[in-house]
């Protein structure tokens, strides 16, 4: 941090988090030392394989990657030469297919499945005879509109970022120039396959394939982008309305420690009840929001009580979510220096 302020203006973004924890759940302890953490990696991705297991593994012949050990064995360069072209073809010709809605509707129509056949045997047609030949003037097309497409997905000009997506509708791997760096890595990866140089020709294939992952992860979720958006503007504006809300019960939890009764040195002491409590915090709350120009405050008086009863119970459990914020300055000598602030 550049300065305690920043310093502590962190920490109180902290404090946020860990007062959301502690309200969001019956005890945030686990989450914060990790056991709940472990727990929930542990069911997700033992839940997940076994989905697979029992449901993809048994479907995937001709539609997934063949990744059982034999399979595997088999799959040297010309059986991943051969793989990978027929996947980018594939994805090329659904490309074309989808780049004009009539025509994309035409050629989905069982009725005219001649016509989509012969689109396709022309689209292959079109790539051995004009495509091929315009990338195998170049020295390394492959390498070229590989690095053209990772230069486009890590520009920072958000502005013309935005500008092409809205217009093309394609993110950088959905553009023709992705499809021909497709090409031209598989043509480099034949060439030095030629040239007995296998170490070289794998890598080309290792780039095409991440080239093909980038374009089949840009696809999915452009496929559904309209209802996406949608989806993602409602769930925002539900968030917007409960931000008020959750300032309010972390308000709360601020007031139920600042409030409580003194001993006889003058500590903060235990509420008898939460009950107690509860009725001390909603009177700081309709003073604050009679400051506020409010009438009453944004929460009911019974998410009060809510949160004062979940607060008393840590306090008899011996917790607390009592968080306070302090900067530390760590000195070239190794000693630690509190900054006041």
């Amino acid at each position: 941090m550049e300065t305690k302020e920043d310093a502590y203006a962190a920490g109180e973004q902290f404090k946020e988090l860990l007062v959301e924890l502690a309200l969001a759940y019956k005890d945030a302890m686990p989450k914060l030392d990790g056991s709940e953490n472990r727990r929930v990696q542990t069911e997700y991705i033992d839940k997940t394989i076994e989905t697979v297991q029992k449901q993809i593994r048994p479907n995937a012949h001709g539609s997934l990657p063949l990744l059982d050990p034999e399979s595997r064995r088999e799959r040297g360069f010309e059986g991943e030469y051969k793989r990978l072209w027929g996947r980018v073809m594939a994805l090329y010709v659904e490309n074309c297919k989808n780049s004009h809605p009539t025509m994309a509707g035409l050629l989905a129509t069982s009725a005219y499945s001649s016509i989509a056949r012969d689109f396709e045997a022309g689209l292959h047609k079109e790539v051995q005879d004009t495509t091929i030949p315009i990338l195998d003037r170049h020295a390394a097309p492959g390498d070229d509109l590989y690095l053209f497409v990772l230069a486009c997905m890590r520009s920072l000009d958000t502005k013309a970022t935005v500008e092409s997506l809205g217009n093309s509708e394609k993110t950088p791997p959905q553009l023709s120039e992705a499809f021909f760096g497709m090409f031209g890595l598989l043509m480099q990866a034949r060439r030095a396959e030629r040239e007995q140089d296998m170490t070289l020709a794998t890598s080309y294939l290792f780039d095409a394939n991440h080239l093909i992952g980038l374009h089949e992860g840009a696809l999915y979720p452009m496929r559904h982008l309209p209802a996406v958006v949608e989806t993602m503007h409602a769930r925002r504006n539900a968030e917007k309305s409960h931000v008020k809300k959750k300032r309010a019960k972390a308000r709360t939890l601020e007031l139920y420690y600042a409030l409580r009764p003194r001993d006889a040195e003058g500590g903060p002491a235990a509420w008898t009840s939460a009950e107690e409590a509860m009725k001390e915090v909603w009177g700081a709350l309709v003073k604050e929001a009679i400051s506020a120009g409010r009438k009453d405050p944004i929460i009911k008086d019974s998410t009060v009580q809510e949160v004062c009863n979940l607060l008393h119970r840590q306090d008899k459990k011996g917790k607390g979510y009592d968080i306070r914020i302090e900067v530390i300055k760590h000195l070239p000598d190794g000693t630690d220096v509190k900054i006041p602030i």
